[in-house]
Formats: C-alpha cells, sequence, structure tokens
C-alpha cells in the first residue's frame, strides 16, 4: 500500500510545502461533518462513495485515514506547513473524540486481560476483540474486528465470562477422564495429503519420471504426514495429568486456563466453550447438572 509523504491537504512546490486547493477543500468537509456528529466510519464510506482521491488513483477511505486528519497538529500552521483548520475547530474535535472515545478508562490490567488465549468468533472462527461500553447496560463487548470477518458482536459481562470459565475447568478437575471423549480422532486423509498423494501417483504413471522432482514430492508427503501425527492420546493424557494434580478453583485461573487449553469459544448468546489443547470442545454444564454436548 503507498503511503503520503505529505499530509493530506498539501502539496510540494519548488522545494516548499503549499495548501492544496482541492484537498485542503475536502479536510474542512471532513473537520465539520466530524464536529457535527458524523462517526470516522462514515465520514470514509461518504468520501470512498463521492470517489473523491486520498491520493493519485486511490479513492479507499477508512477511519484511520480520517481519523490522522482530525488528530494532526500540522494543520494548525507551523514554520513548515500553512494553516487549513483554526485552534477553535482543532480543539473542538479532540474534545468531541475523548467523549466519544469509549475505550480510554479501560483498565488492561484487569483480570479480563489475563486471559492469555485467544476468544473466537463463533461465526468465523477468528479473534475477537473486547471493547467496553460504559454507556450500554452490559460493559463488556467482544467483536469481530478483522478486515474480512464477519463484524459478530457478541454482549458478555467480564465476571459472567470469567466465572464461566471458571466453572468449566471446575467441571474438567472433577472428572479429568471426561476429556477422553475425543481421544478417536478423525483418519481420514486431509485434503493436503490427498493432493500430494495424487502428484505422487501421476508422476509414478508418467512414461518419462523426473526423478528429482519425484524425490521433493516424496519428501513433501512424508512431511505432511509428519505434521499430520495424531497426538491426541499424548495431550489428552497431559491434560488428565494436570487436572488430577489440582484442586477446585475458587477463583479464575488465567495461569490453569492456559496450560489445559488452546482457545475460548463465545458464542452469540454468550455461552461459553472451552477448545482444550486436545482439540476437545467441552461447554458449561446445564443447570440441572447435565453436560451439554462435547466436539
Amino acid at each position: 500500500m503507498k503511503n503520503r509523504t505529505i499530509p493530506y491537504g498539501y502539496q510540494g512546490t519548488n522545494g516548499n510545502i503549499i495548501i492544496h486547493p482541492n484537498e485542503s477543500v475536502i479536510v474542512t468537509m471532513i473537520c465539520q461533518a466530524y464536529i457535527s456528529g458524523t462517526s470516522l466510519l462514515n465520514i470514509a464510506n461518504s468520501l470512498t462513495e463521492q470517489q473523491i482521491e486520498y491520493m493519485p488513483g486511490t479513492v479507499s477511505w477508512n477511519k484511520s485515514r480520517i481519523k490522522r486528519i482530525i488528530e494532526d497538529e500540522r494543520y494548525l500552521g507551523t514554520d513548515k506547513y500553512p494553516e487549513i483548520i483554526s485552534i477553535d475547530i482543532f480543539q473542538a474535535m479532540q474534545q468531541i473524540k475523548n467523549e466519544r472515545n469509549t475505550q480510554k478508562d479501560t483498565d488492561r490490567q484487569a483480570e479480563i486481560f489475563q486471559i492469555g488465549i485467544p476468544v473466537l468468533c463463533p461465526e468465523c472462527k477468528k479473534p475477537l476483540i473486547r471493547r467496553q461500553d460504559k454507556r450500554c447496560k452490559c460493559k463488556g463487548r467482544w467483536s469481530c474486528e478483522q478486515q474480512d470477518g464477519c463484524k459478530t458482536l457478541i454482549a458478555k459481562d467480564d465476571s459472567e465470562l470469567l466465572a464461566d470459565i471458571t466453572a468449566i475447568i471446575n467441571q474438567l478437575i472433577s472428572n479429568p477422564w471426561s476429556v477422553r471423549a475425543n481421544e478417536e480422532r478423525r483418519t481420514e486423509t486431509s485434503i493436503e495429503l490427498q493432493r500430494l498423494n495424487n502428484e505422487i501417483g501421476f508422476m509414478l504413471d508418467s512414461n518419462d519420471i523426473d526423478k528429482t522432482a519425484l524425490r521433493k514430492k516424496l519428501f513433501e508427503c512424508m512431511a505432511q504426514k509428519y505434521k499430520e501425527i495424531d497426538s491426541t492420546r499424548y495431550s489428552t493424557q497431559r491434560l488428565i495429568d494436570e487436572l488430577i494434580a489440582t484442586e477446585p478453583l475458587d477463583t479464575f485461573s488465567p495461569d490453569l486456563l492456559k496450560k489445559i487449553a488452546k482457545a475460548i469459544m463465545l458464542q452469540k448468546d454468550g455461552t461459553v466453550a472451552l477448545i482444550l489443547t486436545n482439540d476437545q470442545m467441552i461447554r458449561k454444564e446445564s443447570d440441572d447438572g447435565s453436560h451439554n454436548p462435547t466436539t
């Protein structure tokens, strides 16, 4: 991706930086829209829809580009950059930005940030990002913000999430052998291994065998087979040993969580499951004491 060397709104002429007649108008429009209450995303979408160039040949805008403009003090005028916006407009934008920032009071030392393993989106299986919004009844929110993600948003109170995780761990501590349920893994050949076997078969059927290429393909196939060796039994036994040696938890333990699980699956309805180190998924027991399904 290309980057601008001069802030949007300016241009270089004969070694000097001067105001760009068209871009400076867009900078002013952006500032006015932001002060009037338009969000960064909506401003970016509007500029993209209008096919306004950010730089020659680039008409796509995003929140980051708009944010850089409203935060850039160079637009106030310095010995190098002429003034495009006034100090009053700049200060008004900073005040609005601070008021809109729902993450500024986030305590990064809180237990919720000590989980240490990813919380996964139930739709696209990508890591969710924890946000907080004090304006909402449930302040804890988990959102899928990957560029190609599904934009899922799940409300889940931090204390409830940690309590659910702890409850699942205690289930396992009380019955360590329950993790054996997933000990038998699928035995079918993976798509990648099928592809390599097919290519090797095609080479062997050829009338003119390229021994160097065949040897290389055989090594690739062996490496893939080694990669796919089923280590579930070993992982399962390590899990059982760890759980047997652990007393029931009174409070959330991030250290134990990282030892026995590789991820947390958070469903849209707020229910929680742990994906253990042997790839088994364990959900919280239902209120009547029965186990929810595991996979």
